[in-house]
């Protein structure tokens, strides 16, 4: 649901015992699918509702250093600034 921007849909599943700081088959966090998609609403509900902007992916980059690599500089501003 988070590839598709589909906040209340994950909003039931939270309420239904899901977890945030969940991976996907490559080992990747959902928020940062969320990043690099560039949903800014969907991640900032996301860390207002406890997702861990430290998580790592499974290979140990940062949640910045996905975004740098996958020439995503936008949403890393927009990141940076919104955890300060």
């Amino acid at each position: 649901m988070a590839v598709e921007d589909n906040m209340p849909a994950i909003e039931w599943l939270l309420k239904q015992g899901s977890e945030l700081d969940v991976y996907n088959n490559f080992g990747t966090p959902m928020i940062f699918e969320v990043a690099m998609l560039g949903y800014k609403d969907l991640f900032r509900w996301l860390i207002a509702q406890g997702a861990n902007p430290q998580i790592r992916h499974e290979d140990g980059r940062s949640l910045l250093d996905y975004l740098v690599e996958s020439d995503e500089p936008e949403m890393a501003v927009f990141i940076q600034a919104l955890l300060m």
